[in-house]
């Protein structure tokens, strides 16, 4: 038996993913998106400038205050920061060796804690006016507090009922009189800047304190909360999912129960980064000679997210904090496979003998709890422990800690969880993540996003490009507002108005947007300002299933399908400069001041295919192509189902183009273009009769 076991063992780990594979990494890379011209914050430790892997990488670090004085780091003990940066933004030197997510991207750093500063407390630096008017849009924070609201600990391990009494203000509050946190929650309510924090690390079902914010604000948009997984735990079948074995689940990580919305998990054990201590000679002994050290922690997680975050933002420069969060959210993967259970270790110190013990969580992940104690036993050893293993776990739950039993049904040895309340959204996937949005989801939206100026009441989802061109090529489709996953009392919910509502795209701002995925989304898409595009793919995609309305400053191109309405107040182009068509399932309606214009060459013309046509006035604009027209070729416009309405237009052209010189001569007709000229017959004189001479007389 042992020796199948051991052959097993060896196969798993020969078929285990590395951590840049389960989150698809290279695929960016392999794209030259690597973090160029992108500046991350941090906010850890002290950071090792000098390290090979950070040289170059760090543009400055600000270090906190003790005893009056800047903190002096010893790079000895001090090695998280840069273990953490390292992750993010490590410089790449060959693919042997360790090398950060977004490798081309640059830091800021605040050393806010560290172990050179004896029994003096640690000053923290001012980080609001440090970084509110820093280039970034991304603060990693791979810290947390061990107090646990959600689930009623005010310490590790001490269950106190009258927490979760409290009201959503009272942990406002807290917040606010921590300095740093408060200067944090101003960066990203004010500046819009991505701040990611830790869960943290004991084993607890639901995060520490400064991951939960937007559970009690939900103005708190560009907020994440990070868990961890092992990447040498995962397996991928043959199409594509992720299987993810009971310990595939970190235990130390804690889970995700109540911030379901706003977090996602990502590698975390065992990554091997920067050692900090690296050629540091400490007061005794040798120096580590060491360039890279593995550590584990959700810690080592959250830089993971931040550092597609940065490639995220070289992707798409026009985002900010809160959409580049809507984006790992949207996209996170979700095509996994979860174990039975999971267990979660927890280090608390026995009240009996003083010393560090582990307590045990048994999750049972969307599966109800067995009645039968044996049955459990059974199901930890099928998980992949011993049975002296399962039999220590069973024995040691955390209900049975001393200062825990008073939580009764809050808080269980043995509980059954949402797979969302474990790993979030879903793992990190960065192949998706640089393709856009993959879901606009009421749950991210406030009041200000709903509106009925389009119509009926929706909520929308804004994109302002920035005069920026970018494609998102993910289906996007919708996710309706869903009381489960929000707090009651939550501030700043748009609970009561926003229920039931689709979901709707604004393009705002001047740039092109192409949408090329299958768009199901219901809401209304506003072309507000700047180019919309619909385009199809190889897989016949580009699709909207919603109302289509181009405003008078929008431009919609494209060769997609409209599975709904097409109101142009503005311009509407069908074609992707190919002649190619425009499929409208509903009605095009044209405005008075609005453009319709079809491209044409010497073989044909793109074509705005509609169910039915509505034509307010406006014009009809024919434009040449340069790769398929050659001047003065005669050409009839195919007008499809238009040519019935062809005398509603007010005015009908032939549209200039600056990037040739050509002759185009519309017809009368409106559809004709160079039409010769009818030949002109000879005018035929009338036959001269010979003239008759007077009959002579004799």
């Amino acid at each position: 038996m042992k020796k199948y076991l051991i052959i097993f063992i060896f196969i798993t780990q020969i078929l285990a993913l590395n951590d840049f594979e389960v989150i698809n990494v290279h695929k960016a890379h392999d794209l030259n998106i690597t973090g160029k011209n992108i500046n991350v914050g941090i906010i850890d430790s002290a950071f090792n400038a000098n390290h090979p892997s950070l040289q170059g990488q760090i543009i400055e670090q600000q270090y906190s205050t003790v005893n009056n004085k800047p903190y002096t780091p010893d790079l000895t003990v001090d090695t998280h920061g840069s273990h953490v940066a390292g992750i993010i933004l490590g410089n790449f030197k060959n693919i042997k060796e360790p090398y950060g997510i977004a490798y081309n991207a640059k830091m800021y750093g605040i050393q806010i804690f560290g172990y050179n500063n004896g029994s003096q407390k640690i000053i923290p630096y001012n980080i609001y006016d440090y970084f509110k008017d820093k280039e970034i849009k991304i603060i990693n924070n791979s810290w947390n507090t061990q107090l646990y609201p959600i689930v009623g600990m005010s310490q590790l391990g001490w269950y106190v009922s009258d927490l979760k009494k409290q009201n959503s203000n009272y942990f406002l509050n807290l917040a606010n009189n921590n300095k740093p946190l408060d200067g944090i929650i101003k960066l990203a309510k004010e500046k819009n800047i991505l701040i990611l924090f830790a869960a943290g690390n004991e084993g607890i079902v639901s995060p520490g304190f400064n991951a939960t914010l937007p559970y009690y604000d939900e103005n708190l948009r560009s907020w994440l909360s990070i868990g961890a997984i092992d990447s040498s735990k995962i397996t991928k079948d043959e199409n594509g999912k992720l299987i993810l074995s009971s310990k595939a689940i970190a235990s130390y990580s804690n889970g995700l129960k109540g911030v379901e919305n706003f977090s996602l998990v990502a590698p975390g054990s065992f990554v091997n980064s920067v050692n900090a201590a690296y050629n540091i000679q400490p007061i005794f002994g040798r120096p580590d000679k060491n360039l890279y050290v593995k550590m584990s922690g959700t810690s080592m997680a959250t830089p993971m997210v931040s550092g597609a975050a940065a490639l995220v933002s070289e992707k798409f420069p026009f985002l900010n904090g809160k959409q580049i969060a809507d984006v790992l959210l949207s996209t996170a993967n979700k095509n996994y496979k979860t174990p039975k259970l999971t267990v979660k270790e927890t280090q608390l110190l026995n009240t009996s003998n003083g010393r560090k013990q582990s307590y045990y969580t048994i999750i049972y992940i969307d599966t109800p709890i067995p009645d039968d104690k044996n049955k459990i036993k059974q199901d930890l050893i099928d998980a992949g422990y011993w049975s002296f293993e399962a039999d220590k776990i069973l024995n040691n739950l955390i209900d049975k800690y001393p200062l825990m039993q008073n939580a009764n049904e809050d808080y269980k040895g043995i509980q059954t969880l949402k797979k969302e309340q474990i790993l979030g959204q879903g793992i990190l996937d960065i192949e998706k993540a640089i393709n856009g949005i993959g879901i606009l989801d009421a749950n991210r939206l406030n009041s200000q996003d709903i509106t009925e100026t389009y119509g009926k009441k929706e909520a929308y989802y804004t994109i302002n490009t920035q005069g920026y061109n970018a494609t998102f090529s993910n289906d996007i489709s919708q996710k309706k507002w869903d009381d489960s996953l929000h707090r009651l009392d939550a501030l700043n919910s748009p609970k009561d108005e926003i229920q039931n509502l689709n979901i709707g795209f604004i393009k705002d701002g001047q740039g092109r947007l192409i949408l090329s995925g299958e768009n199901t989304y219901l809401g209304k898409t506003i072309v507000k300002e700047g180019e919309l595009s619909l385009i199809k793919t190889q897989n016949n995609k580009g699709i909207i299933s919603g109302e289509v309305k181009v405003l008078t400053n929008g431009k919609f191109s494209g060769n997609g399908l409209i599975k709904n309405n097409l109101y142009n107040q503005g311009i509407v182009r069908p074609g992707n400069q190919d002649l190619s068509d425009l499929i409208v399932e509903g009605l095009y309606n044209q405005k008075n001041n609005a453009v319709l214009q079809l491209d044409f060459g010497n073989n044909g013309n793109s074509k705005l295919i509609a169910n039915s046509y509505q034509i307010e006035g406006g014009k009809l604009q024919y434009i040449p192509l340069p790769m398929f027209y050659t001047s003065g070729n005669i050409i009839t416009i195919n007008l499809a189902g238009l040519k019935n309405n062809i005398n509603d237009f007010e005015k009908v052209e032939i549209s200039g183009n600056n990037s040739i010189d050509f002759v185009a001569v519309l017809d009368e007709d409106k559809v004709s273009i160079n039409k010769p000229a009818p030949e002109q017959k000879p005018e035929q004189k009338p036959e001269q009769k010979p003239e008759q001479k007077p009959e002579q007389k004799p």
